[in-house]
């Protein structure tokens, strides 16, 4: 049976929609995240990343954000990771930015290239004399060739796999009955456009994979965001503030 998605939309989600995109007019929200207690330290998502020539010599990519409490202006950020589960090693996070959702927080990324293996690890923040740890309720984080992909605080992220590949939609299934969509500009948000997405496939008990329309117009001048209504609630994703493009 074709798994559309879009089929029995309630009363509920098109009053949402409709209240929503009024309010969104033209230039669109930046909710991203889930609403928590939000910690010092939390994993926004990571995923493998095909390194093309180096993916032949048994190498695989990665590559993480972090969001961080800005506590002081020093601070360190490091991912404790292992590739056999005994021999732990570091490498450090770098700043991004702000976050522009909370300017309480800033975003950190960590990338690494590794032999082929799975990537276990857990996230250090120290700051103040103090160390904060994100370790997954203490199960800390494993990501592998077969569950290339883990959303954190994230609850919807636009990532590519790899460089030559399309960009595809990830987002948490919080429920059955949900809408994805596309917002897009091509005149910087004097005007906007909105397109729904396609579901393609779950990727896990709790993530599924939605495709971007090839309706949306390609070139430099182009950008969007992305919706996801579920349960009520809207999450955005404008890629840190700083929009898609759709070459």
């Amino acid at each position: 049976m074709l798994r559309s998605k879009r089929l029995s939309r309630n009363i509920c989600l098109v009053l949402s929609f409709c209240i929503i995109t009024a309010a969104m007019s033209f230039m669109p929200s930046t909710k991203a995240h889930a609403s928590s207690a939000d910690p010092n330290v939390q994993l926004d998502y990571v995923q493998k990343y095909d390194l093309g020539e180096a993916s032949n010599y048994g190498y695989d990519g990665y590559v993480g954000y972090i969001d961080v409490k800005n506590l002081a202006y020093e601070k360190n950020v490091t991912v404790h990771y292992t590739t056999d589960g005994k021999s732990w090693q570091d490498i450090s996070a770098e700043y991004i930015k702000a976050d522009p959702e909370d300017p309480q927080y800033d975003v950190w990324k960590f990338s690494m290239a590794i032999p082929s293996s799975s990537l276990t690890f857990a996230i250090k923040y120290e700051v103040n004399g103090q160390t904060y740890w994100d370790n997954n309720e203490w199960n800390n984080y494993t990501v592998s060739p077969t569950a290339p992909i883990i959303l954190g605080k994230c609850v919807l992220k636009t990532v590519k796999i790899s460089e030559n590949a399309p960009a595809v939609i990830l987002l948490k299934n919080l429920a059955y009955e949900k809408m994805v969509f596309i917002n897009y500009t091509t005149d910087n948000w004097a005007t906007s456009n909105s397109v729904d997405a396609n579901y393609e496939k779950s990727l896990s008990e709790n993530i599924e994979q939605w495709k971007i329309p090839s309706s949306i117009p390609h070139g430099s001048n182009v950008k969007f965001t992305v919706t996801y209504m579920v349960n009520n609630v809207a999450y955005f994703d404008n890629n840190f503030g700083d929009y898609y493009t759709n070459y």
